[in-house]
């Protein structure tokens, strides 16, 4: 019966003291860096992405929160292909299609029927549980930090990524 709030700090705090010994091995120069508010909007979207999934949780079935959390790869090609250049190739498109589609009949079984009409969108909308908006916007802050994580990754090591990101999203959460 713990606050998600609480959850998602004690998490992100416990994460921080775990890896404290391995970012401190080298010294403090680890932690060293340029992009301090990177850091701090990558820690933002992590603790969100967290919070909205935990606070989901309450109100959706485990097995469609963790459905729906997939969503987050799918928005990542997405913004791999706008954001760094990617290439979107035919493969790219129908794992996309696919895995979209994967997430519907977890949530909505009925979707895809065997007769006509084979596929049944006024299921998707009687039945939508509002509370998927958080776990999707988990998905979306996920997706997020993940662009921080891949601009931050050629510039600083995964010791200070990983102690900052910790370190913020303890702060925020």
């Amino acid at each position: 019966n713990m606050d998600s709030n609480a959850v998602v700090f004690l998490y992100k705090l416990g994460c921080l003291i775990i890896i404290l010994p391995w970012v401190l091995k080298g010294g403090f120069s680890a932690l060293k860096t340029t992009n301090l508010k990177l850091h701090m909007v990558r820690g933002l979207f992590s603790a969100a992405g967290s919070l909205f999934f935990m606070y989901s949780l309450r109100y959706v079935n485990v097995v469609d929160a963790v459905a729906l959390g997939f969503l987050e790869q799918i928005f990542w090609v997405i913004a791999s292909v706008l954001l760094f250049k990617e290439k979107l190739d035919i493969y790219k498109i129908i794992a996309i299609i696919v895995g979209f589609i994967g997430a519907l009949l977890v949530i909505y079984p009925g979707f895809i029927r065997y007769n006509y009409p084979f596929i049944d969108i006024r299921n998707i909308f009687i039945n939508y549980n509002i509370y998927y908006t958080y776990t999707i916007l988990a998905a979306v802050c996920w997706t997020c930090n993940c662009i921080c994580i891949k601009v931050l990754g050629g510039v600083v090591s995964n010791k200070t990524q990983s102690f900052y990101g910790l370190l913020f999203s303890s702060i925020v959460a």
